[in-house]
């Protein structure tokens, strides 16, 4: 007998997959990937790491004076990173 109903489990990792703000631009969306996504896209040259980071960055600019989650943001070190990750 199958039961329509959901698992403990199933149901917090459907809660997890769910976006707590929603993204208003298709550049967030990079954002609300699991990093074995974004490893996957970058290894598969559907993704720069430039311009993962170059997402990553442009949501921080739009959430972080609201939680106020990052303290010391050094976006020219990453920059420099991402860089020659992609090289």
């Amino acid at each position: 007998m199958i039961s329509s109903r959901f698992t403990r489990r199933e149901a917090l990792a459907g809660f997890a997959a769910a976006p707590l703000v929603p993204a208003q631009d298709s550049a967030p969306d990079i954002c609300y990937l699991s990093a074995r996504e974004i490893v996957r896209s970058i290894r598969l040259g559907k993704l720069s790491a430039r311009e993962t980071l170059a997402a990553h960055l442009k949501q921080i600019e739009r959430l972080n004076p609201k939680v106020n989650a990052i303290v010391t943001l050094v976006p020219e070190m990453a920059q420099e990173s991402a860089k020659r990750a992609d090289e």
